[in-house]
Order: C-alpha cells, then sequence, then structure tokens
C-alpha cells in the first residue's frame, strides 16, 4: 500500500520541506505540509487551522570535529521558527496555535537529549509547554512511510498528523 505522502506527491495540495528547512504554509493556499527521509533528524510543528510551520532539523548542519555545531544548529533552528511565529502571528495565522516537537530514540535512549532542551525552550514564545513525542530509529524498512510526517488543515478543527502514517494528537 502507498503512504500517504507518495499518495499527495504530484497533487500540489502539498508543501514540502526539505533537511534543515523550516517553512510556513497558509492553509487556504495549500491544506498540507509535509517532511521525509528524517533518518535520526527532529521536527517541530507549529499548527493553527490557519496556517502551519513546520522544520525539519538534522542533528550536525555539517561534518565537524566541534562539539558544539549540534545544539549551535539547533539553537539557530528555533530562532528561525521563532521569527516565523512572530511574523505570522502579526498577521493573525497563530492567534491560537498548537505545537508538537518529535526526538529521535536510539537504542531505547532520546537521541541527543541536549537539543531536546534546547527545543523545548519554544515554551516562551508559544506560551506553552510544547507536546514531545518520539519515534525510533532505524525505523522499519519495510514501512513505505518511513520517515515521513504528514500535516492536513483540519478545517475548523484540529490538523491532522501522521508522523510515519501513524496519526499523532497535538
Amino acid at each position: 500500500m502507498a503512504s500517504l505522502l507518495s499518495r499527495l506527491d504530484g497533487t500540489g495540495q502539498v508543501l514540502t520541506v526539505d533537511m534543515n528547512e523550516t517553512r510556513f504554509v497558509a492553509v487556504q493556499q495549500r491544506p498540507a505540509i509535509r517532511t521525509r527521509d528524517l533518518g535520526s533528524c527532529s521536527f517541530v510543528l507549529i499548527a493553527s487551522k490557519y496556517g502551519a510551520i513546520l522544520a525539519h532539523i538534522s542533528p550536525l548542519p555539517h561534518q565537524t570535529a566541534d562539539p558544539h555545531v549540534g545544539d549551535n544548529h539547533m539553537r539557530a533552528k528555533m530562532q528561525e521558527i521563532q521569527n516565523l511565529v512572530y511574523y505570522y502571528r502579526s498577521h493573525r495565522y497563530f492567534a491560537q496555535m498548537e505545537n508538537l516537537i518529535v526526538r529521535a530514540v536510539y537504542r531505547g535512549q532520546i537521541a541527543l537529549p541536549s537539543q531536546v532542551g534546547i527545543m523545548q525552550q519554544i515554551r516562551t514564545v508559544l506560551g506553552a509547554a510544547p507536546n514531545v513525542q518520539t519515534y525510533t530509529v532505524p525505523g522499519d524498512n519495510q514501512n513505505p512511510a518511513r520517515g515521513t510526517v504528514v500535516v492536513f488543515s483540519g478545517g475548523d478543527k484540529r490538523p491532522g498528523i501522521y508522523a510515519e502514517d501513524a496519526s499523532r494528537h497535538l
């Protein structure tokens, strides 16, 4: 069976967020936003019935011996998200919003716990603690939806979120 993400390919109804991108979509323009190939990456979602911001964040921006580059990269991505929230909040897209952070679990442990702490600081921007969830890596190679996230407009309701084709709740 085809994954939800692959069924959306070519429809023009979904905005794709690539690795290390942070993008906004207004639901009247496109009703869905997605990412794929998460691997050990994280994603952060800020959503309302009017729009969504999705960030696909790799643990490292590039190979390096610098032990701080991963945390600094996460701080920069969270600042990018914060800037988008402030901008689109002023345009009334995020008067009421939900938020979700999804992190990788590798060998039974949260991957890069210091980055989780940085991500959770978004609560100061949002005024509410984020909903933090996990997914296991490496995933099931037989699952055609492995490493995918799709967010659908909920109309007047909450947005629908699917990580690896499994429903997630904000």
